[in-house]
């Protein structure tokens, strides 16, 4: 069989083939044993080259066998479980399988962790929840069009904000509720709402829900603010409502360094020329975010995780010239190789973490594979949207 990438890749994406059993795994365990292929512990250094289908749950191999028959193996497996293979679990009851795995992906526009086992319970919400719009609460005539929240900081008792969107009479208003702090001097005429301090300010209306808690709506007619935001109420929620983003694969912008999918959509890191030199992590073709980062000699390290709420997060950044690649420590012990993109100046990289991923940190890793540094990946609540950084601890 000498298939492209491309023709191998749309006939197992179209395959519609029901979810194997355990007893599959244990005929397919014994089928590749019988074909000289198990999985074996991260210890033995015999390793192969990945093909890029299978590039993002790769293992090492007993024994080296030509890459064609590699392929031809990984086809037929692919084929038998919908096009995603986890060659770990292939060999689940021969004792050489059961410890952990070095794994890597090869291809800088294939780095993708979906298809790895999610056994992490998802991140805990903030303590008390979040508070939404209550649907029912609207006046006659208005409608929510799209709502979405995010949590801005990793701390246990971060900021959150949410948005909605509502309409009426052709008219659109943003709604925007959060624990951001008051500010110490409102500017506006005071009013009351429902027994809370409020203030009318040029086309908008801010009003307490709570002592914690705030709520804007504008822009908005000062005739009806006072009682629409009366009207209005909340409820809380252990999750706030994601934005959907569609799962294109065309990046927003040409050339980027790095890319791959996040939980099922497209992800795309692009380098600018600015003062210093910048980075844009793109998730979808709508959803950005940038960053100048100092590539100076003598410079940090720049490294954080960036929250993408219902989907993960994508945890990026800048590094020394002496760091010739990336490796994703898993919790159960196993380890993943990735790409890295290389200036005259800096070293990026950046890997898509999917929610429920066990990940416990990263190393960066010398010529030699010797690591120089390593960085813990943080516990993120639930919603987590915005940026936080993590320590380049030394080695």
């Amino acid at each position: 069989m000498n298939w492209t990438d491309e023709r191998l890749t749309t006939a197992l994406r179209d395959l519609d083939v029901p979810a194997p059993d355990d007893g599959f795994w244990t005929q397919l365990g014994a089928a590749m044993r019988a074909t000289e292929l198990a999985v074996v512990p991260r210890a033995d250094p015999t390793e192969v080259d990945v093909h890029p289908l299978l590039e993002h749950r790769a293992s090492t191999l007993r024994g080296r066998r030509p890459r064609h028959a590699l392929l031809a193996v990984a086809a037929s497996v692919a084929a038998l479980v919908a096009g995603v293979v986890l060659l770990a679990r292939s060999g689940a009851d021969d004792p050489a399988a059961n410890g952990p795995v070095h794994l890597a992906i090869t291809n800088p526009h294939a780095i993708t962790l979906d298809a790895l086992p999610r056994a992490a319970p998802p991140p805990a919400p903030l303590p008390g929840g979040y508070f939404v719009l209550d649907h029912g609460s609207l006046p006659s005539g208005w409608a929510v069009a799209d709502e979405e929240g995010l949590v801005m900081n990793a701390e246990p008792d971060g900021h959150y904000t949410y948005r909605a969107t509502l309409t009426a009479a052709g008219n659109e208003h943003s709604l925007w509720v959060g624990n951001l702090p008051w500010p110490d001097d409102p500017r506006g005429e005071a009013v009351e709402i429902n027994g809370h301090d409020g203030y009318l300010d040029q086309g908008s209306i801010m009003w307490r829900l709570d002592d914690s808690l705030s709520a804007t709506i504008g822009p908005i007619d000062r005739d009806i603010a006072v009682g629409l935001a009366s009207a209005l109420a909340f409820i809380r929620v252990d999750a706030m409502p994601t934005k959907e983003i569609l799962p294109t694969d065309v990046p927003p912008m040409s050339d980027p360094v790095l890319s791959g999918r996040l939980n099922g959509v497209h992800w795309s890191l692009f380098l600018t020329d600015l003062t210093t030199t910048g980075g844009w992590l793109y998730i979808g073709r709508d959803l950005g975010t940038g960053v100048e980062r100092d590539t100076s000699p003598g410079a940090a390290p720049d490294v954080s995780a960036t929250g993408v709420p219902g989907y993960g997060a994508v945890v990026w950044g800048s590094l020394p010239l002496r760091v010739r690649s990336v490796r994703v420590l898993l919790a159960d012990g196993s380890d993943m190789t990735v790409p890295i993109a290389r200036t005259d100046d800096a070293v990026y990289f950046a890997v898509p973490v999917p929610p429920g991923l066990a990940v416990d940190g990263f190393e960066f890793l010398s010529e030699s594979g010797e690591p120089i540094a390593r960085g813990d990946m943080p516990e993120l609540p639930a919603s987590f949207g915005g940026s936080t950084p993590i320590e380049w601890q030394p080695a």
